[in-house]
């Protein structure tokens, strides 16, 4: 995520995820927008995601909405 970052010279409204599954990718991702600052204060990132995988808590703040599937889970996500 860092060198694909490196690479972007904008911040973004909305960012959409959805990383392999079940490779917990979906919060080292998270760590990696929100540190990185390139969503814009507002934006929102909206996740696919197997629904084996939790968002880690430290982000329960940030979790507009989830909804989960037998297999999948889709997960919305605000700005801090």
């Amino acid at each position: 995520m860092q060198a694909f970052h490196q690479g972007l010279a904008q911040e973004y409204d909305v960012i959409f995820m959805d990383p392999p599954y079940d490779k917990n990718l979906i919060n080292p991702c998270l760590e990696a927008i929100f540190t990185t600052g390139i969503l814009n204060e507002g934006g929102i990132i909206v996740v696919e995601h197997s629904a084996k995988e939790e968002i880690d808590p430290i982000y329960s703040d940030q979790v507009l909405k989830h909804k989960a599937g037998k297999t999948a889970s889709f997960s919305w996500l605000a700005s801090l």
